[in-house]
């Protein structure tokens, strides 16, 4: 798929991620604000009726607790009984001590005439008679109120009482969160109490106000503040449910993405590196092949015929390139066999010193033909190994042709091939001075068909097999190799080999 059409896909999905991401916020937060409201409506409505629940409790329990009051006002009411001819049942109701406190207050605020409260006239008697227990609960319920409005507004209240009522309200509105309390006076808005060790205005501005004793005829009330500090994490804490699954949704769905897209990127990636090595491998392929063609064309020709020297160059000729032809028909089998999982070594004991120094031998005239050097540094003390011998030379092959490969155009070739030994193998180094890599690509260069596309690199033919192959057989061996290089400074490529074979002597 072209990048274009890529890249394309990639931005219309990216953009309606983010739609999508932004239209779930927009829900959460719609969802937490209604949440907020209804939570907010629930509390006023528990106060509403704590507070009204409380004025009455509170009213009755200063009447009930002080006996001062509670005989004043006793001794003030006198219910006469009369009995008619018919023997009708008739009442007149009356206060006796008309110089009491509680007789002032009801004739100096209710404004009502003395004779009303005297006495009631006969006119009267059927109606009261007939409302009695209305009118007698309508007088003591304001006469109380009457009394309990001449107290202090801080000396009507218990903090704990009022506490336990709000408590109970909202807990019928199904709000457990714990609150913190403050009283203020009505008139004057100093505290009266409050759960905190100081009051500023942020706790006022986010409280929930509401007066205390609002039936109050004098004005003596007090302000109510209830302030929920948990109140966002209880809300988001109901919440917590939908929002986990939406947020695990969108996780889900991005990952699946992402990971389409790493896919999509990797398989374009291993596309284009099969189509540059089927490019390779077809010039590889058909260069030794015209050249053979070519050779066998001129053998052909009478006038060479009768020249033995040209004769043995082109029959030569035909040999080295057939020979290369094989060489990337292996190659590229062997990488068919390390797919399937089907090469099997051959395990046998085998001289590492033995077999670098003779594979140095063979490439000397090739290293001399590059302008290169080797230097031969073997100081490990135990050298023979249970390995497979062709894989190891193969092994060592590559890595040898790759220092040949990518080494400095007009500058010699230096070739460092060392041994040592470390806990139960032997370590093995190839160190080039040639134009090196870049530290990015060098957890990548052991991918098949991978081929590191900076400096010269590209006009070095070669298919993107070796050094996979290198790694895969390294490790059927159970061992390990590593890489340092640095860009215009070289390589060195580090094999490890265990000195005894665990593994099975059968396929990996």
């Amino acid at each position: 798929m072209n990048i274009k059409y890529i890249s394309a896909v990639v931005f219309v999905v990216i953009i309606s991620m983010i739609g999508l991401i932004i239209l779930q916020i927009k829900w959460i937060n719609d969802a937490f604000n209604l949440r907020k409201n209804t939570f907010d409506q629930s509390v006023y409505a528990a106060l509403n009726e704590s507070l009204s629940e409380y004025e009455k409790f509170a009213t009755l329990s200063f009447f009930n607790t002080n006996n001062e009051y509670k005989l004043d006002y006793a001794r003030q009411e006198k219910i006469y009984k009369l009995n008619d001819s018919n023997g009708n049942l008739n009442v007149l109701y009356n206060l006796e001590d008309t110089t009491s406190e509680f007789y002032k207050t009801i004739t100096t605020e209710l404004n009502m005439p003395k004779k009303l409260i005297d006495q009631i006239g006969q006119s009267e008697k059927e109606r009261l008679q007939k409302h009695f227990k209305e009118f007698n609960d309508k007088w003591r319920n304001q006469a109380r109120l009457l009394l309990y409005e001449s107290i202090c507004v801080d000396e009507k209240i218990n903090a704990d009482t009022l506490r336990n009522f709000i408590i109970n309200s909202l807990e019928s509105q199904n709000i457990k969160s714990k609150f913190k309390m403050t009283l203020l006076d009505g008139n004057t808005k100093g505290i009266i109490y409050t759960d905190y060790n100081s009051i500023n205005k942020n706790i006022i501005d986010n409280s929930y106000k509401s007066r205390l004793f609002p039936e109050s005829i004098f004005n003596n009330y007090a302000i109510l503040l209830i302030n929920f500090p948990d109140k966002n994490n209880d809300i988001f804490q109901k919440m917590y449910g939908p929002f986990a699954a939406s947020f695990s949704f969108i996780l889900l769905i991005l990952l699946a993405f992402s990971f389409t897209i790493y896919i999509i990127f990797k398989q374009k990636k291993l596309s284009d590196m099969k189509t540059d090595f089927i490019n390779n491998m077809t010039h590889e392929l058909k260069t030794p092949v015209a050249t053979i063609a070519l050779a066998s064309n001129m053998l052909r020709n009478e006038k060479i015929q009768e020249s033995k020297e040209k004769l043995n160059k082109y029959a030569m000729m035909i040999k080295e390139e057939n020979e290369r032809l094989l060489n990337n028909i292996e190659k590229v089998l062997q990488a068919a066999s390390l797919k399937k999982s089907k090469i099997k070594l051959k395990i046998t004991n085998i001289d590492v010193h033995a077999l670098l120094i003779e594979k140095i031998e063979n490439i000397r005239l090739l290293l001399a033909e590059n302008q290169g050097n080797v230097i031969l540094n073997l100081n490990a003390s135990y050298f023979h190994i249970e390995a497979d011998k062709i894989h190891f030379m193969n092994i060592i092959n590559n890595l040898i042709e790759n220092s040949i490969k990518y080494k400095k155009e007009n500058e010699m070739l230096v070739l460092k091939v060392s041994t040592n030994n470390i806990e139960n193998g032997i370590q093995i180094h190839i160190e080039d001075n040639g134009i090196g890599m870049p530290k990015e690509v060098l957890d990548r260069i052991f991918e098949k068909f991978y081929r590191v596309p900076t400096g010269n690199i590209h006009n070095v033919k070669g298919f993107g097999l070796g050094l996979n192959y290198v790694k895969e057989l390294t490790e059927g061996h159970l061992g390990k190799v590593t890489v340092e290089s640095e860009l215009g400074k070289g390589s060195i490529f580090t094999l490890t080999f265990p000195l005894t074979y665990l593994g099975s002597h059968s396929e990996i």
